[in-house]
């Protein structure tokens, strides 16, 4: 950016999530610019609830749809396409449908893609937790499983003890009662084993959270195998590199991710960082000026967490709307994110700072979380509706 007056910008924004859609909303009816919103999807999902759509609870609650975020009034144009090109000398950016954007300025909040660090039938048998359209194949294959061993052991198998594989471990033995309910079966006794080369739960939060997730897995029944490594996956076993095959009628992934590969197509523009994020500068530029990466792909402190996607949109829009009008831009702030993770049915741990919280305060700490990420992107009524489907069981 420069502090030079200019007149009407073109900015185009590339990808679907938290740090895109929410810079849009930000310039949304701002006279100052024209925003192109470029997204595959025409709905924004809120990940943070995803496991609970893959253990039995409406999908609803995950999917805020443009049309809610963007009332008829908006002055956002919305093109439903998938970005295909960078022309940087020329600033456009081609999609699949052929179609070509240019652009002033161009924001890339592309997200992440799955890793699977080149395991060996990963990708082939294992379940993902990556979309909602992930999820619920995710939900199907666990009720399919659950329904065929009623009254008996099921065995599943999460490979990742971050946040996303404790949250859906941890609820399956609640989704087994669902199952058993609407089909009028005997529960199934899912046998749930946590598998990951870390040595503790939750290993990027503190010891204390990891101690107290660790505890009430043990109280829910969860088992943890750490400190191991996949070798590789079957449709019914996942094989350590030491040890005996572990039989599994599920295998479900959340071990690995990293930044869209579309940044490594243009080395010149994006510098990466190990986990493949773009480094950018104190204004969030790549190494172009008119280039701009927010959200999960940019390796900022914080970067993954939806609050500090919702970080990198407010800031960006205040600095453009300060460019616009010709005062001074400001250096990016990080803000320390509230970590929360559910660990089964209304029980959560929290790290707030250096303050832990766990079972009902910690879910209190989570419902409120959940309703903030939605007051960020819907009206009031309508954030609550969607908060409200948290425990509306769905269709299965």
């Amino acid at each position: 950016m420069n502090n030079e007056q200019t007149q009407k910008k073109h900015i185009v924004i590339v990808g679907g999530g938290f740090a895109s859609v929410k810079l849009a909303l930000e310039l949304n009816n701002n006279p100052l610019f024209d925003i192109t919103l470029i997204s595959p999807h025409d709905q924004l999902e809120y990940h943070g609830a995803l496991y609970r759509s893959a253990t039995g609870r409406s999908p609803l609650e995950v999917v805020l749809p443009f049309r809610e975020i963007f009332d008829e009034n908006s002055s956002i144009t919305i093109i439903n396409d998938f970005a295909t090109e960078l022309r940087a000398q020329t600033k456009e950016i081609k999609c699949q449908s052929g179609r070509v954007y240019s652009y002033d300025a161009l924001v890339l909040g592309l997200g992440y893609e799955i890793e699977y660090f080149g395991i060996r039938g990963m990708r082939e048998h294992a379940q993902s937790i990556y979309t909602i359209f992930d999820t619920i194949s995710l939900r199907n294959k666990l009720r399919d499983k659950l329904i065929q061993n009623a009254g008996k052991e099921c065995s599943i198998v999460m490979v990742g003890a971050g946040p996303t594989g404790i949250e859906v471990a941890s609820d399956i033995d609640l989704f087994a009662s669902i199952v058993a309910v609407k089909y009028h079966v005997a529960p199934a006794l899912p046998k749930v084993t946590i598998v990951d080369r870390a040595p503790r739960v939750l290993p990027t939060l503190t010891s204390t959270v990891s101690d107290l997730a660790s505890k009430r897995l043990q109280e829910l029944g969860v088992n943890t195998l750490l400190g191991v490594e996949v070798d590789h996956c079957t449709s019914k076993h996942l094989c350590l590199k030491t040890g005996d095959p572990l039989p599994a009628d599920v295998v479900i992934w959340s071990a690995g991710s990293r930044a869209s590969s579309f940044y490594e197509r243009y080395p010149d523009i994006f510098s990466l960082d190990p986990r493949k994020r773009v480094v950018v500068n104190e204004y969030m530029q790549a190494n172009s000026p008119d280039i701009y990466v927010i959200g999960d792909s940019a390796s900022t402190k914080y970067s993954g967490m939806a609050q500090t996607a919702i970080t990198d949109a407010v800031q960006l829009a205040d600095n453009f709307k300060k460019f616009a009008s010709g005062e001074n831009i400001t250096q990016y702030s990080p803000k320390l994110p509230i970590y929360v993770v559910p660990v089964g049915h209304e029980w959560a741990v929290a790290q707030v700072g250096e303050t832990i919280s766990s079972g009902d305060e910690g879910w209190k700490i989570r419902r409120d979380a959940d309703l903030y990420i939605y007051e960020s992107f819907l009206s009031k009524d309508l954030a609550k509706q969607h908060w409200e489907k948290a425990f509306q069981t769905a269709t299965i």
